[in-house]
Order: C-alpha cells, then structure tokens, then sequence
C-alpha cells in the first residue's frame, strides 16, 4: 500500500495541519527519511510490518502522547535533539536563551574562548545548539535527574570531548564544586508551582515533574540563584546570564532583581509570544 492509500485508509483530516505534520513526522521516523523528503514520497510502497508500526505509534498520538516522546526527538534551534519521558520537550521560548547567548559571544568573544554553562540542562538543548554554532567554547551541562544527564550525553556525543563537560547534581552545586567561572549562564529551572491548578493535562500527564514543578510557589530556585551566582561567574571579562521564568512571575523576579542586584545591569525581557519570560543579567 502507498503511504497516500495508507493516510487515507487511516481517515487523516487533511485539513489539519498539525495532523499532516505528525503523520509525516512520525512515517520520516519509522522509515528513516528526512522529514523534508517525505511530502514528496507519499507514493512510497508501506510494507507491512512499517504500515502496523505506524498503526501502533499513529493510535498514541491520538491519544495525547506527545509527538516528540513517539518519535524520541524534537528539533531546537535547527538541532535534532534526542528526547524522552526523561527530559521535557525543548521550548520555542527557550531558543531564546541560544540566540542571545550567541549574539553576547559574537560581540565579546569572537577572537577568545569562553565557558557557557547550563543548569538544569535536561536534554542538553540549549548547550548543543550552542556548539553547533560556536567552536571555541567549553560547554558545563548539570541536572539533577540521572536519566536526563543520560539523554544529554546522548545529545552532546556528536562533539568532541573536550568541548563538553556534563555533571549530576543539585542546581549550581556541580558548577560550584568544579571552580569553573562562566562567562555565559543559562537557566531554565523547574518553575511551575506544585499547587498549579492550570497546567496543561497533556504535559502534566506526559513530562517529568521534577522539571515541571518548584516548592515556594515556583520560585526556589531563584531564590537559590541570587544567593549562589556571584560564585560561578568570571567577573574579570564580559558576561553574561540569562534564566526563563514563568509568565505570571515577573513582579516576584523584578522583586529579588531589585533586592539583589544593585550594582549590576538586568532587565526582563519577552519572549516571542509577548509574555514576560527573562531575566537577563550583565
């Protein structure tokens, strides 16, 4: 059967788009072609055993799983990113922190190395899209979640070893105890409060709480953050820090900003959908 038979044979709303993209997504993945590839091979010939694997993976979907947790990966920032239960699925809005992390590195260290470190790092995202795109860097990776620094590893394994470091721990501790000074920090922590009433059903049934979800109404680790940082940054050169927040805690974070950094430079930013969503220090 071709896939064009097969799609309809599986009653797909070619209206949808998003269902379009999944239908693709998911063949791409079972047969190994570029996602790109696949619109303009719907006259492949499906086998059986692929047509009764899509059937299986197709039925998941419907059912809320995510796409990126079916076809164990998501594209950030231009990077196939390995995913699963594990690890959250990369953000749009998170994509911000690579590219104004590589924006700071363009002006400041065009002609030097620097160290980007990135806490709670999950998947790796954030720290391997920045090596795609800068060599002269020494990526610092931690988590606390011994499965997510295994899928990070998986990530990071494209590069040479000597670009990366990737440790286990509790938000800045591996940082700390490891003496290096950043000149790039990116933090994108659990910040969901645990009494949440409105998180969404699909990501709270699917994505791993431990990065989903903070005690002290979402904001401890920013709390955290302002009393540790000044231990892990290389104040001698340019630097540069950037964490994503909720988008209903921007008086909270303006809040300790005000109380904790008087003789620095900070300002909250937006993200692409105009909800306040950084915190930038420099």
């Amino acid at each position: 059967m071709l896939i064009s038979e097969f799609a309809k044979s599986q009653k797909l709303d070619f209206s949808n788009k998003d269902e379009i993209k999944a239908f693709n997504q998911i063949f791409s993945n079972i047969l190994g072609f570029e996602f790109k590839d696949l619109i303009t091979k719907w006259d492949y010939e499906l086998s059986k055993k692929q047509m009764k694997l899509f059937s299986k993976k197709w039925k998941v979907f419907k059912n809320g799983k995510p796409l990126a947790y079916i076809t164990k990966s998501s594209y950030f920032y231009n990077t196939e990113i390995s995913v699963n239960k594990n690890v959250l699925i990369p953000r749009l809005e998170t994509e911000y922190l690579v590219s104004q992390s590589l924006e700071f590195a363009q002006k400041n260290f065009l002609d030097s190395e620097l160290i980007l470190a990135d806490i709670c790092t999950g998947s790796g995202a954030i720290g391997v899209s920045f090596l795609s795109d800068w060599e002269k860097v020494l990526v610092f990776s931690s988590d606390i979640s011994q499965k997510a620094i295994k899928v990070a590893r998986k990530n990071f394994s494209r590069f040479d070893k000597d670009n990366f470091i990737i440790e286990r721990g509790n938000f800045l501790n591996p940082l700390i105890k490891s003496g290096l000074k950043a000149n790039i920090l990116t933090i994108n922590p659990p910040y969901i409060d645990q009494e949440d009433q409105n998180v969404d059903p699909k990501t709270f049934k699917n994505e791993p709480h431990l990065a989903l979800f903070a005690k002290n109404k979402g904001m401890h680790f920013y709390e955290e953050f302002f009393k540790y940082w000044e231990q892990v940054i290389n104040f001698e050169k340019p630097f540069f820090v950037i964490m994503e927040f909720g988008f209903d805690q921007k008086e909270k974070i303006e809040s300790l900003a005000k109380e904790n950094l008087g003789n620095y430079n900070w300002k909250i930013q937006a993200d692409y959908f105009n909800n306040w969503r950084y915190l930038i220090i420099s």
